[in-house]
């Protein structure tokens, strides 16, 4: 509900488009498609029974309602798509995409090995790029490892745990590229939605049109068929749309990590180290430091390492970032 309320007030029309022009879709697309063949129920009776200002209201309060459901419900949208909650056949889907996985690592080794190069040993990257780098780390979707392969890009590069850094990152990130993002997500956000909608879509004239047929003993065949099967085509479709736009919304999340090192760690009043590996070890006291900078009963850490911190901090008595500091 706050993103949505801050989507108003800001502006933010790639957001508001992608979750409210497909709930108006599903509203218009029921009240021409399937309300005139379940006139005979009473509801749809009486909405087709008032003036054309009132129906066109209740249809905007309709679309509005959807939209507004489906934004604030985008989480648990998108944890059912990448794999997160349950699913049926869920450990045969995660060990078919463990395989799939190491079919393009395996692919692409052996054309690297033939010194193949042109737009073959691209599309063999890029189905490698398709999963996270850890197979522990493979979910039994494509979304879900189009999604995860990104969400860990930071960590596995620079031990930098950008999902519990993201609001300090994203604050030091220049606006071109939160443009980019936003309108990348925007795509994936859209596809979500329009999948939802479809869904709710097929549900709602099913039970439509098995409540006709058991109440007023009018059985409409087709309206049955096609609007359960259309509906789940279409869904189908916009999820491999989804999976497609996942990849450019990586690039901007990679592009924000890359350009938003520097500025973060200066934010923090840290000193960017010269080497990677130097690098990598401030990242993840940062990482943890943020992570776990209280236990569950309020007390406050002490994992070795904790004042690794003296070693980057941006100040004329703190010792070389590249001293040696402790194992964390």
């Amino acid at each position: 509900m706050v993103d949505v309320f801050k989507g108003f007030v800001s502006g933010n029309l790639a957001y508001l488009t992608a979750w409210f022009v497909p709930s108006f879709t599903g509203v218009g697309a029921f009240a021409i498609l399937v309300l005139p063949h379940v006139l005979a129920l009473a509801p749809f009776a009486w909405l087709a029974s008032q003036s054309a200002t009132i129906t066109v209201a209740l249809m905007v309060g309709a679309g509005i309602l959807l939209g507004v459901v489906l934004a604030t419900s985008s989480t648990p949208l998108y944890r059912r798509l990448e794999g997160y909650s349950w699913l049926p056949f869920h450990r045969y889907l995660s060990s078919r995409m463990k395989d799939r996985q190491k079919q393009y690592q395996n692919a692409y080794q052996i054309a690297s090995k033939r010194d193949v190069k042109g737009y073959r040993l691209s599309l063999l990257l890029e189905g490698v790029q398709r999963f996270p780098s850890d197979i522990d780390e493979v979910l039994p979707t494509r979304m879900g490892n189009a999604i995860r392969a990104f969400e860990t890009y930071a960590w596995h590069q620079y031990q930098m745990d950008s999902q519990s850094l993201w609001e300090p990152l994203w604050a030091v990130t220049p606006q071109q590229l939160r443009d980019e993002y936003d309108q990348a997500r925007s795509a994936v956000d859209f596809c979500v939605a329009m999948m939802a909608v479809l869904v709710l879509f097929a549900t709602t004239t099913v039970v439509s049109a098995l409540t006709l047929w058991f109440v007023a003993n009018q059985a409409n065949v087709p309206l049955l068929t096609v609007g359960l099967v259309a509906p789940l085509i279409l869904a189908r479709f916009f999820y491999g749309l989804a999976v497609g736009a996942c990849y450019s919304w990586g690039s901007s999340v990679k592009g924000i990590v890359e350009i938003g090192r520097s500025p973060l760690a200066g934010a923090l009043g840290l000193t960017l180290p010269p080497t990677l590996n130097d690098e990598r070890v401030m990242w993840k006291a940062v990482s943890r430091f943020v992570r776990e900078s209280r236990r569950p009963g309020g007390e406050p850490y002490d994992w070795t390492g904790a004042d690794n911190f003296d070693s980057f901090r941006a100040n004329p008595q703190s010792t070389s970032p590249s001293s040696q500091p402790r194992a964390i």
